[in-house]
């Protein structure tokens, strides 16, 4: 959990050591209700900045993950890394296998590039942190297509959240939309 805030607070080497920390106390532990959600969470950590190891993560929670149902509180934090590193489809035929849910079905929004569903999907459930990051994503995908009036009410619910917790880094990455999305 430190390591996420540490992310959204710009602090992305404080949370690669995080990361690295969790990720090696959950191999200590061999255990994949813990090892599971490190492993995704390191190769979201390092998409940012070393993608080859976020990559190299990502293939072994995907071989992993083959049906395997004690991943499912990987699922959304794989996807997220996935998207940033551009293979968010490679997802798709592990959640295919899994059994329906709310959380399954917002990672396959994702993985579908479906930003704004899985927002929905995210509201719903309550998770406000994957909400918003969803419609943070589908803000700067709407703006880049040219939508920018369906664009601006997704950037305000993001902007809303990350305000009220501080997320600075997030905030300000989605400051930067505020103009293109006018």
């Amino acid at each position: 959990m430190r390591g996420r805030i540490r992310l959204a607070r710009g602090d992305r080497d404080g949370a690669v050591e995080d990361a690295e920390r969790s990720l090696a106390c959950a191999r200590a532990a061999k255990d994949p209700q813990i090892l599971f959600p490190a492993i995704a969470f390191a190769a979201e950590a390092l998409a940012g900045g070393d993608e080859g190891r976020a990559g190299a993560l990502a293939d072994e929670l995907l071989a992993e993950l083959v049906g395997e149902a004690t991943g499912m509180w990987s699922f959304v934090t794989l996807a997220w890394a996935l998207l940033d590193l551009g293979r968010e489809q490679e997802l798709l035929p592990v959640l295919a296998e899994q059994n329906p849910g709310r959380w399954v079905d917002a990672s396959v929004a994702i993985a579908r590039g479906e930003l704004v569903e899985a927002a929905d999907i995210f509201a719903r459930i309550g998770s406000r942190p994957d909400e918003a990051h969803a419609r943070w994503i589908a803000a700067s995908r709407l703006v880049q297509e040219g939508g920018r009036a369906a664009a601006r009410p997704q950037l305000d619910d993001a902007l809303a959240f990350y305000k009220d917790v501080e997320a600075i880094a997030y905030l300000r990455r989605a400051e930067l939309l505020l103009p293109a999305s006018a």
